[in-house]
């Protein structure tokens, strides 16, 4: 029994010592830390069998506080339902919202389009269909300026940093027709219409908004492949460094 003490311990200490627990105790908080305290004392001791013995009696009582008072606050903590959608799997939503593109296409994002896709993703889940809205848009411009800087050969400069701008010179520059024309679809439907403060997306919006953005982020994705293994390293090299300066 004494030698099963210290992985036990342990995860109570994570227990009372984190914020970040998903339950909200309050009543056995403290006889929770009693308890602990009680665990590490044996522990800590020369003779941990002797020390266990001595206070076996004091951390079985505490125990027994500690199981009425847990039963009574479990039994009122807020619970959530959290329905599906649509096709798409709840826990890779919640886990990793990435999944939902190819590997190809995980294996390019940097860090920020990986962060707001996550949370785009959890967004939908909690049906908070505007905020994954917001989301979905900030990790496509950031893929678009990716594309941009290989098909036009520099930024775009700040004060033409809107998505009518990039889809234009996107354009000019033999982009592909097929990605101007779904990142216009989306400008028009879905991103020009959310500026307005008046408007918001449903939950219907916001689940055909995340497809029609996989398909522009894939897309661009693939075209950026071909296009950069077409480029000589050093004339690529030379584009990003231009590129850079001129941000």
């Amino acid at each position: 029994m004494v030698f099963t003490l210290k992985p036990f311990v342990d995860q109570l200490l994570q227990f009372v010592q984190t914020r970040t627990f998903p339950l909200y105790l309050r009543s056995s908080i403290s006889s929770l830390r009693e308890m602990q305290a009680l665990l590490q004392t044996v522990l800590n001791a020369t003779d941990v069998q002797q020390e266990y013995d001595n206070l076996k009696h004091d951390i079985w009582m505490k125990a027994f506080d500690v199981e009425r008072l847990l039963k009574a606050e479990l039994s009122i903590q807020p619970t959530y339902m959290v329905f599906p959608k649509r096709a798409y799997d709840i826990e890779a939503l919640i886990s990793d919202g990435t999944q939902l593109f190819s590997e190809e296409c995980k294996q390019s994002f940097s860090d920020g389009e990986r962060y707001d896709l996550n949370q785009a993703t959890k967004c939908l889940v909690f049906e908070v269909p505007t905020a994954a809205g917001f989301h979905i848009f900030r990790a496509v411009e950031s893929v678009i300026r990716r594309y941009y800087h290989v098909v036009v050969g520099k930024l775009p400069e700040k004060r033409n940093r809107n998505w009518g701008s990039y889809i234009q010179r996107l354009r000019e520059c033999g982009a592909d027709v097929k990605i101007t024309s779904v990142l216009e679809q989306i400008k028009e439907l879905y991103r020009n219409p959310l500026v307005h403060p008046e408007t918001r997306l449903s939950m219907d919006e916001a689940l055909s908004l995340i497809g029609i953005a996989e398909t522009a982020i894939s897309t661009m994705t693939t075209d950026l492949k071909k296009r950069t293994s077409l480029v000589p390293v050093s004339a690529l090299d030379l584009a990003f460094s231009s590129a850079a300066q001129g941000s």
